[in-house]
């Protein structure tokens, strides 16, 4: 159990360090999320506030601006869920207390990336490191050899949407991270706090509320999600004078048709296709191996409920397709219930191995060419993965996001890194073969992962 426990833990660094070594510039999204933890620290009228006032402003010194805004009592917010900007403002604070130690030039003029990328590893990229250790740890506990328990976190974290979107501070990642822990939460009390996390850093990710309410302890499971549920009423009440009011209800007139509610109600059938299997915004196109969770879903009805509840919202919304982004970001929260249902690799036929090995293999080739090329994508292309992402990975004169190498050899070297990081995992997972058991085959006692879980949960 202990060669167990370290595979996790070399897990949860692989995932860090790929991760961290790409880094995404700043969206409208992003900058809308991470300037409120900006002006909480920065001295100025907005210090101690989440507010972004100072990047509405013409000719802002910080030289960007986002049109992600909600507007009340003539003060800008961001027009997202709280969750990832409240995660930030601690986060922000260590990073600012470690340039004043380390750094000779803290305020230099690439202080903007690098802080938000900083911020960025030590919240989104930490919690998913996290997550995938603890499904690790999950499916050993559940009879599953390492071979085959290593699978669905490489999977997750680089070959889904995860990868790409986890490489910068959007709200998704962090909302799906959340979900996944709390959809392996053995105490209702845990799950209902950390699916309360997720709706706190993503309003969509409400949808996922309904299905834990069927399949927890009503009671304990409510007194857990009380607490995020309070902290987003009160946020609510202090920016924007009313507990139930949520951001997007003041969001930019320009993404309203003419009011919030219409918004909300272009609900149209072609989007199905183009939100799950059509090139343009497709899930199974840009992550095919989750194709392979369609047989356990059959098991447990609430995910694939919970999921096609996810998938009817999203192409219920005029902003479905998710802007400039490649992919539909809006359903990563999806991603976990479809995870967790992957098939254990051993037992599929020879066929369904190959099929699976092919699946998850393209799956990690499309999620690391869209993190190395970047997440923004031009909306009108009607296949971002041809007419885009690809394009610009041949294209030697194209930006990447790996930080660390510039020039070409940076698309080498992050294909190096993601390689050897899998590689790696594979190859130790491999290598421990009987869970559950000591070498003599003496049963263990109470098993070491969850005396390990529950000082987290």
């Amino acid at each position: 159990m202990r060669k167990q426990l370290w595979l996790a833990m070399a897990l949860a660094l692989s995932v860090a360090a790929v991760h961290g070594l790409h880094r995404q510039p700043l969206s409208a999204n992003t900058s809308a999320r991470i300037f409120g933890a900006f002006a909480f620290w920065d001295p100025g009228p907005d210090q101690g506030t989440l507010r972004i006032d100072a990047i509405m402003k013409p000719g802002n010194p910080h030289g960007i601006t986002t049109g992600d805004w909600s507007m009340h009592g003539g003060h800008y917010y961001s027009n997202k869920a709280p969750g990832s900007t409240l995660l930030a403002v601690p986060a922000l604070g260590i990073v600012r207390a470690t340039e004043k130690i380390f750094s000779k030039n803290p305020d230099g003029p690439d202080r903007l990336p690098r802080r938000a990328h900083a911020v960025s590893l030590l919240t989104t990229t930490l919690l998913l490191a996290f997550a995938a250790a603890r499904l690790f740890l999950r499916r050993m506990e559940q009879g599953w050899l390492a071979r085959d328990a290593i699978l669905p976190p490489i999977a997750l974290c680089f070959g889904t949407l995860l990868f790409p979107f986890g490489t910068s501070f959007w709200g998704h990642p962090l909302a799906a991270s959340f979900l996944l822990l709390a959809l392996m939460a053995r105490d209702d009390r845990a799950a209902g706090f950390l699916s309360g996390l997720a709706f706190l850093t993503e309003y969509l990710a409400g949808i996922s509320l309904l299905g834990f309410l069927l399949q927890r302890r009503s009671r304990a499971y409510l007194i857990g999600l009380t607490p995020p549920v309070l902290g987003m009423a009160l946020f609510h009440h202090l920016a924007f004078g009313n507990p139930l009011t949520p951001a997007f209800a003041l969001t930019n007139p320009v993404y309203l048709e003419r009011s919030i509610l219409e918004a909300f109600g272009h609900f149209e059938w072609i989007r199905l296709w183009h939100l799950t299997l059509g090139p343009y915004r497709g899930l199974f196109w840009f992550c095919p191996v989750l194709l392979l969770a369609a047989g356990a879903l059959r098991k447990n009805l609430v995910f694939p409920a919970v999921v096609a509840l996810y998938v009817a919202a999203v192409a219920s919304f005029n902003g479905w397709h998710g802007g400039y982004s490649t992919g539909p970001r809006y359903l990563i929260v999806a991603i976990p219930y479809l995870v967790l249902s992957l098939p254990k690799w051993s037992d599929l036929s020879p066929m369904g191995r190959w099929v699976s090995t092919a699946a998850g293999t393209l799956s990690v080739l499309i999620a690391w060419i869209s993190t190395i090329t970047g997440v923004l994508s031009p909306t009108p292309l009607p296949n971002p993965l041809r007419d885009s992402v690809v394009p610009n990975l041949l294209d030697p004169r194209a930006p990447h996001t790996f930080w660390l190498v510039e020039g070409r050899w940076g698309v080498y070297a992050s294909a190096a890194v993601l390689l050897a990081a899998t590689g790696f995992l594979l190859v130790a997972a491999k290598r421990i073969n009987v869970p559950g058991r000591r070498h003599r085959g003496r049963p263990q006692k109470k098993p070491l992962p969850s005396r390990f879980s529950s000082l987290f949960f």
